[in-house]
C-alpha cells in the first residue's frame, strides 16, 4: 500500500514520470549555481524525492497483485529507484557537507553507502565529513573504501595520508 501511495502521491504532483522527480535535484542545483533558486530549495526538493522513492523499492505487492511479468518490471525499477535514492541521499549529505552541517551530512552518506555501497565518492565525501567531526579511525576506514572501489583515483590517496597524518598528531 506505501508504494502504491508514494508512486500515485509522485503522479499527482506532476505528469512527468517518477524518474524526472529524482533528476529534479540536479536541475534544482544547477538553478542554485546559477543563482536562479534559494539553497534551501534543493536541500527541501532532495529531501522530497527521497520520501517518494523510498515506499517504491520494494515489488513485492506488485508481485502479489499483478503477477510475475509485472513483478519483474518492477525487480528492473527497483534497480534503478534504488539507484536514484542512493544518488539522492549522498546529493543531500553533500549539500550538508558544503554548509557545515557535517555530522548530518555523515547520516546521509552511510544511508546512501547502505543502499548502493559501491560508490567510491560517496565513501571518500563520508570520509571528510568523519574528519571534520574527528572521527578520524572512521575516516581512514572511509576513504580505504574508497580506494579499495577505485584505486585509480590519486586524490583518495592523498585523503588518506592527511587523515593518517591527523590520526599520528602530524600537522
Amino acid at each position: 500500500a506505501e508504494a502504491v501511495e508514494g508512486y500515485e502521491r509522485a503522479k499527482k504532483a506532476t505528469d512527468k514520470p517518477v524518474c524526472f522527480w529524482v533528476n529534479m535535484p540536479q536541475i534544482s542545483l544547477a538553478r542554485i549555481r546559477r543563482g536562479e533558486k534559494r539553497e534551501d530549495d534543493a536541500y527541501l526538493l532532495e529531501r522530497e524525492v527521497v520520501t517518494l522513492l523510498a515506499p517504491l523499492l520494494d515489488p513485492r505487492e506488485v508481485l502479489a497483485k499483478e503477477g510475475l511479468e509485472a513483478g519483474v518490471r518492477a525487480l528492473r525499477d527497483v534497480a534503478y529507484f534504488r539507484t536514484q535514492l542512493a544518488m539522492a541521499l549522498s546529493n543531500v549529505g553533500h549539500y550538508q557537507a558544503q554548509h557545515g552541517q557535517h555530522q548530518a551530512a555523515v547520516d546521509s552518506f552511510r544511508k546512501s553507502l547502505a543502499i548502493e555501497p559501491r560508490d567510491g565518492r560517496t565513501w571518500a565525501n563520508l570520509a571528510v565529513s568523519q574528519y571534520e567531526v574527528r572521527d578520524l579511525p572512521g575516516a581512514l576506514e572511509s576513504i580505504e573504501s574508497a580506494i579499495r572501489i577505485e584505486p585509480e583515483n590519486d586524490i583518495y590517496g592523498r585523503e588518506r595520508e592527511i587523515i593518517q597524518a591527523a590520526l599520528h598528531g602530524v600537522s
